[in-house]
């Protein structure tokens, strides 16, 4: 019996460079799978500001706007099978929760990390590697290009 399922890719976007060539390659690898992209994002806990609840709404309504630009910034999106998702929390830890709802096959994050290896990868990428239970491609800055060396 062979397995037909098709493969599920999760990608972490969060709109920087790395962001975006992560979200190239996995648009790149995804076929005819789906295409799961996660921006999440962090409400400041401890925050004491008056207007807490504007300020949940401010965060909701940026990730919204990050989201809905998607198609834009990568016109592959088109040609693949795509949904985005925005909880709310830690990056990596979200990341990895959706990865396991969905039964995905890789996830695929940029880093823009520099410094010793936790910093190398980034916190985020180094936090995602640790709690994955599927592979983890890492799209550093240096790939991009045009970025200056790290040392």
């Amino acid at each position: 019996m062979s397995d037909t399922r098709r493969p599920v890719i999760v990608c972490g976007y969060d709109g920087s460079p790395t962001g975006k060539a992560a979200l190239q390659a996995a648009v790149e690898r995804v076929g005819d799978g789906q295409l799961v992209v996660v921006h999440a994002s962090v409400i400041p806990v401890g925050y004491g500001g008056v207007s807490y609840g504007s300020l949940v709404d401010d965060i909701r309504a940026a990730s919204q706007r990050t989201v809905d630009e998607l198609p834009g910034v990568e016109p592959g999106l088109a040609d693949v099978s795509w949904e985005a998702r925005q909880p709310v929390g830690p990056a990596a830890r979200e990341l990895n929760a959706v990865a396991q709802e969905v039964d995905a096959d890789m996830i695929v994050i940029g880093s823009r990390g520099v410094g010793s290896v936790h910093a190398l990868l980034g916190s985020v990428a180094y936090e995602t590697i640790h709690l994955a239970a599927c592979p983890v491609l890492v799209v550093p800055e240096a790939a991009l290009g045009d970025a200056p060396t790290q040392r």
